[in-house]
C-alpha cells in the first residue's frame, strides 16, 4: 500500500513532534501493510516562505532518514508538501518544488468553505496550464459544502482525489465515501496521519471495509 498524505517529518507542522514518533508512526504503518508513506507537511503561502519551508522540511527529513534503523523495513519514504491554496496560487513559481519530490504531483488543500467560482478556477487552471497534476487532499472533509457539480468538474479536467482513511471508517462518512469510490470519484487514499494519539495510522481499516465492499480489485486500484 502506498500511503500518499501523512504528517510524519518531525517538528515541523502539527505533526509529528519528535524523531521517535515518527519512526513509531512509520513502524504502525509498515505492519499494516504500507510500503510506501509520503511526508507532506503543511505550506501555507500566507505563513511560510518557500526558501525558509524548504530549507525546514530538509533538515527534517534529513533527521529523520539518519534515525532510520538499517535492519529495519520501514516504509519508504517520500516527500512533498500538502499545499494550503492561496489567491496566487496559478501564478507562483514554486509549485514545482512543492510537488511530491520525482512526480508533477501537487497535493493541494482546499478551502474549508464552499468553493467560489474563482477558486474552482485556480484549480482547474493549474492542471491545464502548468503540466502539474493536481490532487486534492482529504475530499471528505469539505464535500458537503460543495454545489452539485463540482466535483464532476474537476474529475472532467483529470484532477485527482484523494480521500482519507477515516472517511471509510467513521460510521457517518462511509456510506458517502463507498458511494464515491463506486463512481470512481476517488483515486487515492491517505491516513493524514499525524500523531500516535487521535490521529494514528489508519490504512489497514479502512482497507478492509474495501474489500469488504468491492473485493480486492477496488482496493488496489486506490492503494
Amino acid at each position: 500500500m502506498i500511503d500518499i498524505h501523512s504528517h510524519i517529518l518531525p517538528a515541523i507542522d502539527d505533526g509529528s513532534q519528535s524523531v521517535e514518533e515518527s519512526l513509531e508512526l512509520m513502524e504502525i504503518s509498515r505492519k499494516q501493510g504500507v510500503e510506501l508513506m509520503v511526508a507532506t507537511p503543511h505550506f501555507y503561502a500566507e505563513k511560510d516562505r518557500p526558501e525558509l519551508f524548504f530549507e525546514r522540511r530538509s533538515r527534517a527529513e534529513d533527521k529523520l532518514r539518519d534515525a532510520m534503523f538499517s535492519d529495519y523495513l520501514y516504509p519508504k519514504l517520500m516527500v512533498g508538501a500538502e499545499v494550503a491554496y492561496f489567491d496566487s496560487l496559478v501564478r507562483s513559481d514554486v509549485l514545482e518544488k512543492l510537488c511530491i519530490r520525482d512526480t508533477n504531483v501537487l497535493l493541494l488543500e482546499m478551502p474549508f468553505r464552499q468553493w467560489s467560482k474563482k477558486v474552482i478556477s485556480d484549480v482547474i487552471d493549474i492542471q491545464k496550464l502548468t503540466g502539474l497534476q493536481v490532487l486534492i487532499a482529504h475530499i471528505n472533509r469539505y464535500i458537503q459544502f460543495q454545489e452539485r457539480g463540482v466535483l464532476e468538474s474537476f474529475l472532467e479536467q483529470g484532477i485527482w482525489i484523494q480521500s482519507n482513511a477515516d472517511a471509510f471508517i467513521n460510521k457517518h462518512t462511509v456510506r458517502q465515501a463507498l458511494g464515491m469510490l463506486e463512481k470512481n470519484q476517488i483515486h487515492v487514499l491517505g491516513s493524514d496521519c499525524h500523531n500516535l494519539e487521535a490521529r494514528r495510522p489508519n490504512m489497514i481499516d479502512a482497507v478492509q471495509i474495501i474489500t469488504d465492499k468491492f473485493g480486492e480489485g477496488k482496493q488496489t486500484q486506490i492503494t
